[in-house]
């Protein structure tokens, strides 16, 4: 491990503790090392195909604290704090927090603000990502997540939206994004993605140039994002193709699918009653888990039955499930659903 506590409780990294000795300012016999987690009295160690570290004495407390940590997590925690230091802020890592169990990956006040950032190697549950970030609220902390770049390569299916979707985050500058910390340019790279997880752009920023936006966001030209708003529809799919899938779904429907068949046999109808134009609108949309032809047989359904523009909305907000995305996203959910339910209404 990089960090140690002395024994007045400041926390010191291994870098600070080499450079001492090389400058002849400390000696190692007249200064002790702790664990910042556990308490246990910590060796320091420099080997000449080592960077210099604190090591437990007894290895099996050393694997007990630390072998949840990547090497990723590791390094750029330390990556990160130098940089910011270079920049001119009091930046530390491992850090205490809210919690005993808790401890702030880089913590640094940004003028008035106190900062926390949080490199995250693995992919957390919705409940976790707000559970913390209400209590860095409570501390009045200010959380920033940096994702691990291996991220960027999942397929954006199904099952992975759901997973990333605690992590997509708002700016009027770029959109539904994803934030990525990337260590051999020791930038952040921002993935733009519109309303059906397409990736619009991608954005390199330096670390303070991303706090300064993160702090004032501002509206700011984009690249063209024509498409964004509207859905994927397939205007020339074939007859027989829509009848494929109707099979397809009587013999073995998903879930949402199943839900779809009920209400159809609730209103006395089958799947042959939906027009084709429900099966044009083809893919998903980074919001909600159902198909976008489900949404399109959904607004159907209620045209049929003559409701308001704002009665078929106010049902599919309701109805629909929406991914595990964070609250901050419900306006951008809430606004789309409203564009897309009113393009569905004239098309249908």
């Amino acid at each position: 491990m990089y960090y140690a506590k002395l024994a007045n409780g400041q926390l010191i990294s291994s870098y600070e503790v080499d450079d001492r000795i090389q400058r002849k300012i400390l000696a190692l016999n007249q200064q002790s090392f702790y664990c910042p987690n556990c308490g246990q009295e910590l060796v320091y160690r420099c080997h000449s195909r080592k960077k210099p570290h604190f090591a437990h004495q007894n290895n099996q407390l050393s694997l007990k604290y630390w072998r949840r940590e990547s090497h990723w997590h590791l390094n750029n925690k330390e990556q990160i704090r130098q940089i910011l230091v270079a920049k001119g802020y009091q930046a530390h890592v491992e850090v205490a927090s809210y919690t005993p169990d808790h401890r702030s990956d880089i913590l640094f006040q940004a003028g008035d603000v106190v900062v926390s950032i949080e490199l995250q190697a693995s992919l957390l549950t919705k409940e976790a990502v707000i559970s913390r970030e209400q209590d860095y609220h409570r501390a009045k902390v200010q959380v920033l997540w940096l994702l691990n770049p291996k991220q960027r390569d999942l397929r954006l299916t199904s099952n992975n939206l759901n997973r990333l979707a605690p992590f997509f985050q708002y700016l009027p500058c770029f959109g539904t994004y994803l934030p990525y910390w990337v260590e051999e340019t020791r930038l952040v790279e921002i993935q733009s993605f519109n309303d059906y997880g397409h990736l619009l752009c991608r954005y390199h920023l330096s670390i303070d140039d991303y706090l300064y936006l993160f702090s004032y966001p501002k509206q700011v030209g984009l690249l063209n994002q024509e498409g964004t708003s509207g859905p994927g529809i397939r205007q020339l799919l074939k007859v027989r193709e829509t009848r494929s899938l109707r099979r397809k779904i009587r013999q073995r429907p998903l879930k949402a699918e199943k839900k779809l068949l009920e209400q159809l046999y609730f209103r006395k109808l089958s799947l042959d009653d939906l027009p084709d134009t429900c099966f044009f609108f083809r893919g998903e949309s980074i919001y909600i888990k159902e198909k976008l032809w489900l949404l399109a047989a959904y607004v159907f359904l209620l045209k049929e039955e003559n409701l308001l523009d704002s009665e078929i909305y106010t049902f599919l907000l309701n109805y629909l499930n929406p991914r595990p995305f964070r609250p901050q996203l419900s306006f951008a959910y809430e606004n789309w659903l409203w564009q897309i339910s009113q393009v569905m209404v004239k098309l249908l």
